[in-house]
């Protein structure tokens, strides 16, 4: 797995956060806009402190362009990150 925001091609891309102290069934979300407009969410159920991922695939590779994601934790946003695929 190679780390950064910026790829020639890649296979899939994930999204790491770091969970510090969160109480039981705190509610992390990833929210995706694709290049081509759509979006794709994701929501998992998270408690303490640790790591915990989204990602996505696609074969033999992700499309062009420009990749967002936005973390939420307990309905804030915390990060929004921007991927570039070439």
């Amino acid at each position: 797995m190679n780390r950064g925001t910026h790829f020639g091609s890649a296979r899939s891309l994930k999204c790491l956060a770091k969970c510090r102290s969160l109480p039981d069934n705190s509610e992390l979300k990833w929210v995706w806009q694709l290049p081509g407009g759509q979006t794709k969410e994701s929501t998992r159920a998270v408690k303490g402190t640790g790591w915990a991922w989204h990602g996505l695939n696609a074969e033999p590779a992700m499309s062009p362009g420009t990749y967002r994601v936005t973390v939420t934790a307990l309905g804030q946003p915390v990060t929004t990150i921007t991927i570039t695929v070439r």
